[in-house]
């Protein structure tokens, strides 16, 4: 179905490492900001700068970065960005769910096979 299309496999990967990074950035994240003092002082920026969980959020940053250009670069940024933020958006709510145990309300759900639906529209 979309190996002809706009979504080849090299672009089904990218978007692939796009989602992985976002989940990977916002976990790291979520832990730093869990395990960081964040008052305004030079020993807890330097306290942030070697924490892990920040590195880890970095990484995933950097990853998310480097596959998105990759896939702007030959698909249409109105159906890259779209599907890249759209299924990040879908995996960093389950790995809110599956890594730090917070809830989906039925509306969430509805949300997300909405999100899901309205990517696979876009991708054909």
């Amino acid at each position: 179905m979309w190996a002809n299309g706009i979504l080849n496999s090299a672009n089904a990967i990218a978007i692939l490492f796009c989602v992985l990074g976002n989940v990977t950035a916002n976990v790291g994240f979520k832990r730093m900001v869990e395990t960081a003092n964040f008052e305004p002082t030079l020993a807890n920026a330097a306290a942030l700068v070697t924490n892990p969980w920040a590195w880890l959020g970095g990484a995933g940053s950097l990853l998310l970065l480097g596959s998105y250009l990759y896939a702007i670069r030959s698909m249409p940024l109105g159906v890259a960005y779209p599907i890249a933020t759209s299924l990040g958006t879908v995996a960093v709510a389950l790995a809110g769910v599956l890594i730090f145990s917070e809830s989906l309300r039925p509306s969430n759900i509805i949300g997300i096979a909405l999100v899901v639906t309205g990517v696979l529209l876009i991708s054909r």
